[in-house]
């Protein structure tokens, strides 16, 4: 949910598209007689309650709220005021309660509440931490038996069961993430349990051995993998050895050796996955498949495990809606399900090579983005991409992560993925791990070669770049030191950077209390390279081009007016808007390439000259009795800022002043540009910077006319950078939607132009 408005409430949907439902439509979970407090599902009711009470804080709702007050009261209440006969001691019941209490003391920033949160939080970890059997074992009481813990080998295992041996895991990874200090043989005991039961062929059973016949589940499985990534995340990241600023982890090959042997583990619990998944559909197998593709950062598990199991739950939830049943512990487990696999992806790490290549800190994006999470109060995510993943893959996060410690090489036509890559708005985040000079060097001169025939060099950031001022660092004193970052740049972004010392290992080992400014930079490159959260790629957006083609009916021929202010700036943004002018309008369009303003320009030739850039520039009187006999030839030039540059935009102005000799007018509403086209545009949306130095609502396009037919059309505000799908910082333009409509119609109606007035000749 984005906000409720007079009419309704506006979703954001998973395929990143926004959805107005009226209030008529909407199931509020909140009216009464839909929620209470207390839950009885399930024999102990304290679990139901602070499982369902989780889903809604993870879903976004605050504290404040009187009915999770309602709850939370509930849920702290001294046990000995419970119903007699209902106990508190009962690993469900403790370590989901821990995960709300946690939750909160992540999240809450009252101070006094924070505090009562966490001696909450204490009191449920001690319980989990005295519970746990020294086999590893948690039973449902968390009260063991010696007759119940020493089976007889080869028979079934009584008492402990693998899903409260996850959930009580679960509890504790919660207390160890709000920074509650936990016994130091908790992971290790945690480590050798899940170790020992996972089956030859990559599974783990409810309970049981090998031996005495039992059968790996699904549902066990993926609690099994889950306990592993938790193992590597708070026993063998720190077990490395401790950070040194700027310089990492030293390796430790005893530690390396033991991680490889987990990560051993994890891959045949994989592999087992995908040759005996059935798309479990359960709220239960749902939710730790959600906990499994965030904590691993895997898309794909057998199969696209979030859009597998969207597809199967939303259409058999539409119950909720239409208030036939209300919600239960299952649905609270589904809720969860879609709100963490929906989120989007802020970062994709490229996995190029053996995995000790580029995952040397296998936990720093874990952390990274958590910590992003909680700073924007939104949901972030990250996740693994290989070299052979399609572009649509490549392109769910705005941000490609490439770390190493070795010399970068790729094949040249994954080079070329890059370079695609970067064209189409993303942005690489490269990062020297350990400080690797070697790898540093050879990135550096892979990518100026990739960029040789567009001239691009890398710089060291200066003091006063966006990156290091977005967020943090605006006051006298911002960073404890410099943190050294170099950037690639086509004129308005810096769409490569490279962090040539190592800052990574401070998010490995979560050391955001010494480390805090290594965290925050991150954000502030967060806020840099990508746009708000609701305007992210979505999870299950359709593809690039969808649909049935349309037939060509028409072809324009651009090309861009060379100058010296930044006029080769974003070079694929025409390549990209022909692929989908021909797609969906049946449009074909031509780049030519660009024209100096020396020789005649031949209207026939050239349908349309594309004048924008991003800084200064002048034409002489050569090249402004060419353009004016274009012009009065019939050519028409299209002309934009890029990044509402002001620079340009005064170059501009003076050029249409001596094109018309009087300042230029503005489009009026009623142009078939405005009007017409691929549809009207009334629903104009701009970038917060573009709202600031415009305001008011009218599009400011400025027209110039001869003998009453539009010549030359200019907007202020940025199109070319937002039409091929570019954010950047600080741009007074279009948001990428609109940008695509407008051009769009300028477009079609100058192909309608020219139909127009090809037919007048023939005839």
């Amino acid at each position: 949910m984005l906000r409720e408005t007079r009419s309704g409430v506006v979703f954001r949907t998973t395929d990143g598209k926004t959805l107005n439902v009226p209030a008529n439509q909407v199931k509020r979970l909140f009216e009464p007689g839909h929620f209470t407090a207390e839950y009885g599902y399930w024999t102990y009711p304290c679990g139901p309650s602070a499982l369902m009470t989780l889903a809604l804080l993870v879903a976004g709702l605050s504290d404040d709220r009187p009915e999770i007050q309602l709850a939370l009261k509930f849920l702290g209440n001294d046990p000995k005021r419970w119903p007699k006969g209902r106990r508190l001691a009962h690993t469900y019941c403790t370590a989901l309660r821990a995960a709300v209490w946690s939750h909160l003391a992540i999240h809450t920033r009252d101070l006094a509440r924070r505090e009562r949160y966490r001696r909450l939080l204490r009191l449920d970890a001690q319980w989990l931490a005295e519970a746990i059997h020294e086999s590893g074992w948690y039973t449902y009481s968390g009260q063991s038996r010696p007759d119940r813990w020493r089976p007889k080998p080869g028979t079934r295992t009584r008492g402990g069961d693998h899903s409260n041996t996850q959930v009580g895991v679960l509890g504790m990874w919660a207390a160890a993430n709000a920074h509650i200090e936990l016994p130091g043989w908790y992971w290790l005991l945690v480590e050798r349990h899940w170790m020992r039961n996972q089956f030859r062929n990559g599974g783990w059973a409810y309970s049981g051995t090998e031996a005495s016949g039992a059968q790996p589940r699904a549902t066990m499985t993926t609690a099994g993998l889950n306990c592993m990534y938790i193992v590597l995340d708070k026993l063998h990241a720190v077990k490395q050895g401790g950070y040194v600023r700027f310089a990492g982890i030293k390796p430790n090959p005893k530690v390396q050796a033991e991680i490889a042997r987990v990560f051993e583990a994890i891959d045949r619990g994989l592999k087992w996955m995908e040759k005996h998944d059935r798309g479990g559909r359960s709220g239960y197998y749902l939710y730790g498949l959600e906990r499994l593709g965030v904590a691993s950062g895997l898309k794909y598990i057998g199969r696209d495990w979030y859009r597998h199991g969207a597809n199967y739950v939303v259409p058999r939830y539409r119950r909720l809606v239409v208030g036939q049943k209300g919600p239960g512990p299952y649905d609270a487990m589904v809720l969860m399900f879609l709100c963490y696999g929906r989120a989007p992806v802020l970062f994709n790490k490229l996995a190029y090579g053996p995995q000790e290549k580029w995952n040397y800190y296998f936990r720093d994006l874990h952390h990274l983005c958590r910590y992003i999470s909680r700073m924007s109060e939104r949901i972030y995510k990250w996740q693994i991409v290989d070299l052979d993943a399609s572009m649509h893959d490549w392109r769910d996060a705005p941000m490609l992560y490439i770390a190493g410690r070795e010399p970068f090489k790729l094949p040249d036509e994954q080079l070329a993925k890059l370079r695609t890559f970067c064209d189409y708005g993303g942005t690489i985040v490269a990062h020297a791990d350990l400080r690797s000079k070697a790898f540093a060097d050879s990135f550096k001169q892979t990518m100026v070669k990739l960029y040789e025939d567009r001239g691009y060099e890398f710089r060291t950031l200066p003091k006063d770049h966006p990156i290091y001022r977005t967020h943090f660092g605006q006051d006298a004193t911002p960073w404890r030191v410099q943190i050294p970052i170099q950037g690639m740049s086509d004129g308005v972004r810096d769409f490569v950077l490279l962090f040539p010392v190592d800052i990574a290992g401070a998010w490995h080992q979560n050391r955001l209390k010494s480390e805090a400014d290594l965290f925050r930079i991150m954000f502030n490159l967060r806020m840099y390279a990508a746009a708000g959260w609701s305007d992210l790629p979505g999870r299950l957006r359709p593809p690039e081009l969808a649909g049935t083609p349309k037939t060509l009916k028409y072809t324009l021929r651009i090309a861009r007016i060379k100058h010296r202010g930044g006029c080769d700036v974003i070079p694929a943004a025409w390549k990209i808007m022909a692929k989908r002018l021909a797609h969906y309008h049946g449009l074909g369009l031509e780049e030519l390439p660009p024209v100096e303003l020396t020789k005649p320009i031949d209207p026939a030739q050239v349908d349309v000259l594309h004048l924008t850039g991003f800084g200064k520039f002048k034409f002489g009187q050569v090249q402004l009795a060419v353009l004016n006999a274009y012009l009065a030839g019939g050519g028409f030039v299209w002309a934009d800022a890029v990044a509402g540059r002001k620079a340009f935009d005064e170059s501009m102005r003076e050029l249409m002043l001596k094109l018309s000799n009087r300042p230029a007018g503005r489009l009026l509403p009623s142009h078939p540009i405005l009007a017409g086209g691929a549809g009207p545009l009334r629903k104009v949306q701009r970038t917060r910077w573009a709202k600031t130095r415009f305001g008011g609502r009218r599009l400011p396009l400025y027209a110039l006319r001869r003998d009453g037919k539009l010549v030359l059309l200019y907007s202020p505000m940025d199109v070319t950078a937002a039409m091929a799908g570019h954010y950047v910082w600080g741009s007074a333009g279009y948001l990428t939607p609109t940008a695509r409509q407008l051009i769009t119609n300028v477009l079609l109606w100058r192909a309608e132009q020219k139909a127009k007035a090809q037919s007048s000749a023939t005839k």
